[in-house]
């Protein structure tokens, strides 16, 4: 990850450390589970696969992901804005380029998406928010 997106990374995790400090000590709901679940399936399945593994080479797995439990505020972003460039999931290397698939969801379409991506295949993240979402649509994210 290059220096400048570090940095972009760090100032939106803090911006939401607040909320995300707040939702983490709540389990996600079955119903935004089963709401996640169903929009993964049908939004990103394809690349990362409905078990979470991925397509080693081309698409980094999603499950037990240290790079997601690291930077869940990454998820959102990528979601929302897309991304193009290298980034390492379990010590292995991914240099290509997710689409934004935000465009067509809702705020909290996106947050279920991602609270279940956080919280499946051996993933313990935190619960996200529609407000989240909303925020990183606002900045642009990176």
């Amino acid at each position: 990850m290059g220096r400048g997106l570090q940095t972009v990374l760090a100032a939106v995790l803090m911006a939401f450390a607040a909320t995300s400090a707040a939702a983490s000590l709540r389990a996600p709901d079955a119903l935004r589970m089963r709401n996640g679940r169903g929009l993964f399936d049908d939004n990103c399945a394809a690349c990362h696969q409905a078990n979470g593994e991925g397509i080693p080479g081309a698409f980094p797995n999603l499950a037990k992901s240290d790079f997601l439990q690291a930077c869940p505020a990454c998820a959102i972003d990528f979601v929302v804005n897309g991304h193009t460039g290298r980034v390492i999931v379990n010590g292995k290397p991914y240099d290509g380029s997710m689409p934004p698939i935000g465009t067509g969801l809702t705020d909290q379409d996106i947050a279920d998406i991602v609270t279940y991506v956080l919280n499946s295949w051996g993933n313990h993240g935190p619960v996200v928010t529609g407000a989240e979402v909303a925020g990183m649509r606002r900045s642009g994210g990176h």
